[in-house]
């Protein structure tokens, strides 16, 4: 990786073709210098990152999960969990479609550095230092956990919905069953890692208004979490109930209304993680 540093700055010199994919950029100049030293673990990464951003998504995606997994490549690993989180678009809103995968790779990224004594030296100073890596892998762990729980709550409640012998309404639902039963686990592991993200030390390579924003928001996590998982329960309770079965308004108003009590909490968290984020956005701009 020795030549990270200098191959990113001579990126931003050069005019090579430059390709964008979300939030992604990179440019032909990887490939020129993968060719001259393939061995090269930071000119292997960069090389596969911008296959994916340029559109070659199956030869680029092989080259870092053999990164992440077999070489403990904090660039990869962190590359793979924002792939995976937004499905490929590197961009908000997350994707539903492979929240676990997503929340593994950035718990990898966590992991590897955690083993590295001078992290971000030698290797990843410039990538730490422009996207973060450490805090944000710390906190969309708790966040993605919570976004597996949202969606796994719509999918139990159309589960139980399609379930409901007088429904007839479409039965096109998506009841995302990797998700429907985990709720109370989902909340739990956003209490933990929520936490563990709230109580990070400040480091000296994190941007100080991102690390402020970070705890500020973890601490808005867990207290949610805490404040969710009795609620959840009593929701589970309800939908036991034998009046219950047929789900609808008129034969079980208890459950929209906890229901309702859930959503209004998950979406006042959103305005207040947008107030929390505002300096960053603006800091960005």
């Amino acid at each position: 990786m020795k030549s990270c540093l200098v191959l990113l700055l001579l990126f931003s010199l050069s005019s090579w073709a430059q390709y964008e994919r979300g939030s992604r950029v990179c440019t032909d100049k990887s490939e020129e210098y993968y060719k001259q030293d393939s061995e090269d673990i930071g000119n292997q990464y960069l090389y596969a990152a911008c296959l994916v951003i340029k559109g070659e998504d199956a030869k680029g995606l092989a080259m870092l999960y053999h990164l992440s997994d077999h070489q403990s490549s904090v660039t990869a690993s962190f590359f793979l969990a924002d792939y995976l989180e937004t499905d490929g678009r590197f961009m908000a809103p997350s994707s539903e479609k492979n929240l676990d995968e997503a929340i593994g790779y950035y718990l990898r990224t966590q992991a590897i550095i955690a083993l590295i004594p001078s992290y971000p030296e030698p290797d990843y100073f410039f990538h730490e230092k422009n996207h973060q890596m450490e805090l944000k892998a710390v906190y969309r762990v708790p966040f993605l956990y919570l976004r597996k729980y949202g969606t796994g709550i719509i999918g139990d409640y159309r589960r139980h919905l399609l379930q409901s012998p007088n429904y007839t309404g479409s039965r096109e639902k998506e009841t995302y069953s990797q998700y429907n039963s985990y709720m109370l686990d989902s909340l739990s592991k956003v209490a933990r890692y929520a936490g563990e993200c709230a109580n990070l030390p400040q480091k000296r390579y994190f941007n100080s208004t991102r690390y402020q924003a970070t705890i500020e928001a973890c601490h808005l996590l867990e207290e949610l979490a805490f404040t969710l998982i009795p609620l959840e329960e009593k929701r589970q309770e309800i939908l036991l109930q034998p009046h219950c079965k047929d789900l609808n308004e008129t034969n079980c108003p208890e459950y929209y209304e906890t229901h309702k009590t859930i959503y209004d909490l998950r979406e006042d968290f959103i305005e207040k993680l947008e107030i929390v984020f505002q300096p960053v956005v603006n800091a960005s701009n």
